[in-house]
């Protein structure tokens, strides 16, 4: 799923003069245009607090990341169902086997098939680690898991050729572990367990499962939460045909295992909004030539990215935002031609290379640091882009004049540079203009009239400019607008 939009960074000190907010007119229109026709004192725009949930036992997180709310206590399971008696037992000899009290019974498995058997125990182990309360049907009890009803009935549960092989239980539970015994399930293709209230640590025996193609345990976004935390286990590697993983949201920490590089066949790879995260972005991951989307934002993960990455030429989405990553961008990602979407928000340093300008295919492009130079103007290539967003704090020169080639844009945010000149009036060329934020840079000059012409725009910020002059009057029509928003954002 796609991830949040990022906190924007502190915002340099705004440039105090006369500010002219407007309202009145269309609905649904915003805009704050800071116009200094007086100079006066720098002060520091209010930036909010950003918030963390650590939680009750873990490090300390990033400020720029927020955990799920604390797992609820263990639960206590419910006692097992009675199982069959067995009489006639002779003096002295060794008592029999119990059958197991669910998976023994007739009525729920063929006893017969002793690998589905096999499987129907581990299931169990797995009801019963959730405190024996889950899964959650209120609607059909035929759909229940217990002595009476076949597995094949199992909510969640797909049996094909006498094994299971999808086990689909998103929102169903009400906490509980994954078990070791889940490893047993030889034939698993499918393990979706988003938003059960999971929590403790991933089984390394989950590695076992060569057959899987999806595992799901993320969270669900602003609804229900897993807790996972220790160690992603590097057994996940074996499992050559993974497709997707799903990690987003949880209390993972540790690094990321390199042995992921050996999963050739996985196509997304989420583990995004895990706080405690660390480490270096294994160069391994570069040789993951299928995958088509990486996100790994919101975590701890340092050091710079590695070149290796631009290998990864089937990538449709990267997302790597508000980690403690530093260093340059490497040019090889311009080797990614098939990217629709980057998104690169850290504590990037260096200039933005102009191989960028290759991913002819980008629809939005988003790139935060510290900067320095000028945006290339190879940029004007990218005439797909549909989101620009791109603040540097350092970057320098004008504005670029070429970004009126760029006829898709809806989103253009140059916010937060050192970019100098006036506004060219060829800016009223982009028609398709929802969001128009040029605020905190150093324009002169007079706002154009041509910006009359974005009949489409309905957020226009330029605030903490040297503008002067009058506001032309079609402007008048903008609604006033919170600057701490995040409407500027190019995903």
């Amino acid at each position: 799923m796609p991830p949040e939009p990022p906190a924007r960074r502190v915002s340099k000190p705004m440039k105090l003069g006369i500010t002219a907010t407007l309202a009145a007119g269309a609905v649904g229109l915003t805009a704050i245009l800071a116009v200094t026709l007086n100079s006066g004192p720098d002060s520091e725009p209010a930036v909010p607090a950003a918030t963390v949930d650590p939680g009750p036992t873990e490090p300390a997180a990033p400020a720029s990341t927020t955990d799920p709310p604390a797992p609820p206590k263990d639960l206590q399971p419910e006692p097992e169902p009675p199982a069959p008696t067995t009489s006639g037992e002779t003096p002295g000899s060794e008592p029999p086997v119990e059958p197991h009290p669910v998976c023994g019974a007739e009525a729920v498995v063929d006893q017969s098939l002793t690998q589905l058997v096999a499987d129907c125990k581990a299931l169990w182990a797995f009801y019963r680690a959730s405190g024996g309360r889950g899964p959650y049907y209120p609607d059909n009890p035929t759909e229940a898991w217990n002595n009476t009803n076949p597995i094949e009935n199992w909510y969640g549960v797909t049996i094909t050729d006498d094994r299971v092989t999808h086990l689909e239980l998103e929102l169903v539970f009400n906490g509980g572990r994954i078990v070791p015994e889940l490893g047993n399930l030889s034939e698993l293709q499918v393990l979706d367990l988003a938003g059960n209230g999971l929590y403790g640590s991933m089984p390394p025996e989950l590695g076992n499962l060569l057959d899987l193609q999806i595992l799901n345990l993320e969270s669900v976004y602003d609804c229900c939460y897993n807790y996972l935390s220790g160690g992603i286990p590097s057994e996940l590697g074996n499992l050559i045909n993974l497709r997707q993983i799903f990690l987003w949201f949880n209390r993972l920490s540790g690094t990321i295992p390199p042995e992921l590089g050996k999963s050739s066949n996985l196509q997304w790879l989420d583990l995004s909004r895990n706080s405690w995260l660390s480490g270096s972005i294994p160069s391994e991951l570069g040789n993951l030539t299928n995958l088509e989307r990486l996100y790994l934002g919101r975590t701890s993960l340092s050091g710079s990215i590695p070149p290796e990455l631009g290998r990864l030429t089937n990538l449709h989405t990267m997302v790597i935002e508000l980690t403690d990553l530093t260093g340059s961008i490497p040019p090889e990602l311009g080797n990614l031609t098939n990217l629709k979407h980057l998104v690169l928000l850290d504590g990037f340093t260096g200039s933005i290379p102009l191989e960028i300008a290759n991913l002819t295919d980008l629809e939005s492009l988003y790139l935060e640091g510290e900067f320095t130079g000028q945006i290339p103007p190879e940029f004007a290539n990218l005439t797909n882009l549909h989101r620009l967003c791109i603040g540097g704090y350092n970057l320098s020169g004008s504005f670029p004049n070429w970004v009126s080639n760029l006829t898709n844009l809806e989103v253009l945010d140059l916010t937060n540079n050192n970019l100098t000149g006036t506004i060219p009036p060829e800016i009223g060329e982009l028609t398709n203009l929802n969001i128009l934020m040029l605020g905190y840079n150093n324009f002169t000059g007079s706002i154009p009239p041509e910006l009359t012409r974005l009949t489409n725009l309905y957020v226009l910020n330029l605030e903490g400019n040297d503008l002067a002059g009058s506001i032309p009057p079609e402007l008048a029509d903008l609604q006033p607008y919170s600057r701490h928003g995040q409407l500027g954002s190019c995903y």
